[in-house]
């Protein structure tokens, strides 16, 4: 009896430690992510609205080529799936009439300004004049009201973790690479010349994410957080 009671003992042991061996393969932070900031203009007006421009994904450090391409063709279906409100114009449309208008270096200042906001972290963008030109321009070809668009800086670090059955048994701090993506998107209104709403996210994944994962987690956390609150109408 004593026998079979110390093999169950061993065996729930064993079980124990191997779900948390498990436990410490998943990240707590491979999840749809919610923005750390977030900024509504007062003067945000949905009735003004009846479509919107979905400019081309812009990486502004080390550039993933396939998450770009992933988000690009992801988001515009997406936002056209959970919304009905406005007209969504998605990035390849864009990029076509561009250069059926030969409006190739307005494009370029509109990305020049874009990455100069994002690095400096910026409240809202603060376009020159050239680009808000551009916009115009785009606005009469294509007849939308606002633009969305999105920003993002790619890195890998390596940290120090302590595994669960680790601190345990005092084992030492393990390095541990992870994927981290930070995101910055925005709602800019033609009309007023304004942003209406800035959101900026970030993910931390472990190394076992894979791009396809990573741009998912992007297009969700901005369709939920679109769906949501004052911006529910998007």
């Amino acid at each position: 009896m004593k026998k079979l009671r110390d093999t169950i003992f061993s065996l729930s042991v064993f079980s124990l430690l191997s779900m948390l061996l498990l436990s410490c393969g998943t990240s707590s932070t491979d999840v749809i992510f919610k923005p750390e900031m977030n900024y509504r203009s007062p003067q945000l007006d949905f009735t003004k609205v009846q479509a919107a421009a979905i400019m081309p994904v812009n990486c502004y450090s080390n550039e993933v080529t396939e998450i770009t391409g992933l988000v690009n063709d992801g988001l515009p279906a997406e936002l056209k799936r959970t919304q009905v409100a406005w007209k969504i114009i998605s990035y390849d449309e864009v990029l076509r009439k561009v250069n059926d208008a030969g409006l190739g270096r307005g494009y370029q200042n509109y990305i020049a300004d874009l990455n100069t906001y994002v690095t400096v972290a910026g409240m809202t963008p603060n376009f020159t004049s050239e680009t808000k030109n551009f916009f115009d321009q785009l606005k009469k070809e294509m007849n939308f009201e606002a633009i969305l668009f999105t920003s993002y800086g790619f890195s890998e670090v390596t940290v120090m973790e302590t595994s669960i059955v680790g601190a345990m048994f005092g084992a030492p701090n393990q390095p541990t690479v992870k994927k981290v993506l930070s995101v910055s998107v925005a709602l800019y209104d033609l009309t007023s010349q304004r942003t209406w709403w800035v959101a900026k996210l970030s993910l931390r994944g472990s190394q076992s994410l894979t791009n396809a994962e990573l741009a998912r987690k992007v297009i969700e956390g901005i369709a939920n957080n679109f769906g949501k609150g004052d911006l529910r109408q998007l």
